[in-house]
C-alpha cells in the first residue's frame, strides 16, 4: 500500500499493477518479495475508492496513491498506530468483528474471502502471489458453515 503510486493504477481505476514494495524502515521502493509483478483487477468498490482518492490527491502519476499526512510516502507504523488500530478495535468493541487483528492479517482475510466467494484457487494464487500448495495448506481450511448440496 505504501509503494503504490498513481503510475501503477490504470486511468479507469479498473486495474492495479503491483510491482514494488516499500518495507518498513526503507526509504526507496524495491522489487516485490518474489520479484514478480501482478495485474490486480479492481472491483467496483475498490475502483470507486481509487477514483475518490485521485480526486483528493490530484493523481500525479509519480505521487503515492495513499500519501502520508505531510505528503510523500505514508509511514506504515504511523498509519497502524493512528488509524488502523483505533478503527479496528472500535469495530471489535461494537461487535462488528470478532476481535482485533493487525493490518498484516488483511491479506489472510482477503485470500480466505476470495476462496469463500468462489474464486478458483489458481486465480487467488496468482493474485496473492503464493503457490496453490500454500493456499491449500494455510487458507483453504474447513468452512465454518458446511452446507451439503442436494444431488
Amino acid at each position: 500500500m505504501a509503494a503504490l503510486k498513481w503510475e501503477h493504477v490504470s486511468p479507469s481505476c479498473q486495474e492495479l499493477l503491483i510491482s514494488e514494495a516499500l518495507p518498513i524502515g526503507m526509504t526507496e521502493s524495491q522489487s516485490t518479495k518474489n520479484y514478480r509483478s501482478t495485474r490486480f483487477p479492481c472491483g467496483p468498490r475498490l475502483s470507486r475508492l481509487l477514483r475518490d482518492q485521485r480526486d483528493l490527491t490530484g493523481g500525479d502519476r509519480a505521487a503515492p496513491v495513499f500519501p502520508g499526512v505531510e505528503g510523500g510516502r505514508m509511514h506504515y507504523q504511523n498509519f497502524q498506530r493512528r488509524h488502523w488500530r483505533p478503527l479496528v478495535k472500535k469495530l471489535a468493541e461494537e461487535g462488528a468483528i470478532a476481535f482485533y487483528l493487525s493490518q498484516y492479517h488483511a491479506r489472510h482475510t482477503w485470500i480466505t474471502g476470495a476462496l469463500a466467494s468462489g474464486m478458483s484457487v489458481q486465480d487467488v494464487s496468482y493474485l496473492a502471489r503464493v503457490s496453490t500448495a500454500v493456499i491449500y495448506a494455510h487458507y483453504a481450511g474447513r468452512s465454518r458453515s458446511i452446507i451439503v448440496p442436494e444431488f
